[in-house]
């Protein structure tokens, strides 16, 4: 299975709007079949949250004002609740250790969309089904099942990592979001014994220079020297002004792992 991708390396500016007619490929039923073909399980099987695009929430449960009272509003956040962050710019590590459900997912935001910036800090996502949505310039570490991180921004490069988004658990999807990449890499997904059936589809990447050594792709999938398979769905994302110099990888995509 290849990927799909826009891609235009054309130094112009300002970025132009990622175009609407990419085709609609694969479809839920194609990649399930291909899937389930290579000896996976149908991942997006009966998951609208895994092929739909999210809505981004409008009315909240609770607005916090600091991140001190956003960690405490998500640590007793029950499923279905919505939680967001008043507009603004902070710093601190947000962690999310409680769960949604498939129905009655939780979700944590900003107030508006792209309305809070969160100073390079990292979100750390160890529960299932969580959404998060809306932040600008904060990293993910995504650990559970089932989540979904969609509408949010990174403006690279970031002092305090080498990655926007490292992946374990399984059935994770990061969409609709803009990676202004500068010299980091926009994904790492670890190895198949913890990270399966991830999707990373209609996303926007630009300016990425490629200035860290053995980080110079938009993705790695899976690590060196696993003959595994991963199963992960990279689709209809938009990349421009990709240059991998000075290293001479000259990848888009590491793919260490089968089956994607």
């Amino acid at each position: 299975m290849g990927f799909l991708f826009g891609f235009n390396s054309e130094a112009s500016t300002p970025v132009p709007t990622p175009p609407q007619s990419i085709p609609d490929f694969p479809t839920q039923t194609v990649w399930d079949a291909f899937v389930t073909s290579r000896g996976g399980s149908a991942p997006g099987a009966g998951d609208s949250r895994y092929w739909d695009r999210p809505t981004y929430p409008t009315v909240f449960d609770s607005t916090e004002t600091s991140v001190a009272t956003f960690n405490s509003a998500i640590a007793s956040a029950s499923p279905g609740e919505v939680i967001a962050i008043q507009n603004g710019t902070y710093s601190g590590k947000i962690t999310v250790n409680v769960s949604g459900t498939s129905a009655n997912p939780i979700t944590i935001c900003a107030e508006d969309r792209a309305g809070v910036d969160m100073s390079e800090s990292e979100i750390e996502i160890n529960g299932d089904y969580i959404y998060v949505c809306g932040f600008v310039d904060a990293w993910f570490d995504i650990n559970g099942q089932y989540n979904l991180i969609f509408d949010n921004t990174g403006n690279g490069p970031f002092a305090s990592s080498t990655h926007w988004t490292t992946f374990a658990g399984s059935h994770n999807r990061v969409c609709y979001t803009t990676f202004d990449a500068g010299n980091w890499q926009c994904f790492f997904i670890g190895s198949h014994s913890v990270s399966l059936y991830h999707r990373i589809d209609h996303n926007h990447f630009t300016n990425h220079t490629g200035g860290v050594s053995g980080a110079s792709e938009i993705a790695q999938i899976g690590q060196q020297n696993e003959n595994v398979n991963s199963y992960v769905l990279v689709d209809h994302n938009y990349i421009y002004k990709h240059d991998p110099s000075p290293f001479t990888e000259g990848e888009l995509i590491s793919n260490k792992s089968g089956s994607n």
